[in-house]
């Protein structure tokens, strides 16, 4: 499924999806493959910051007990933290250049 259709999924049907993807619930380990492979292009896409990071905590919240027992995704999810990690450095330091930009508007304008 394309990030910009799943958006429109009911919240409720989505965790469902999500919690049935490892073979413990249901699912398969090509499943928590191809979604991870999934979370890891829209992280890189770098489109729908907020939706990427729902499904991303959404999913290590229902699979964390499988992920942690299959070393095959081992690079899989570094890839995915190492992605994951930097977007929220990059956006840590936009919030700290919008802070540092309205200070020196105030201090202008006093």
């Amino acid at each position: 499924r394309k990030l910009s259709t799943s958006s429109g999924i009911n919240a409720e049907y989505g965790d469902l999806e999500l919690q049935s993807l490892s073979p413990m619930d249901g699912g398969s380990h090509d499943l928590v493959m191809r979604f991870l492979e999934f979370l890891i292009t829209a992280h890189t896409l770098k489109t729908s910051f907020d939706l990427a990071q729902a499904y991303t905590n959404v999913f290590l919240k229902y699979n964390r007990r499988y992920l942690m027992e299959e070393g095959s995704l081992r690079e899989k999810l570094s890839t995915l933290r190492d992605l994951h990690k930097d977007q929220w450095t990059k956006l840590q330091r936009k919030c700290q250049e919008v802070v540092c930009v309205t200070n020196f508007l105030k201090n202008v304008a006093l």
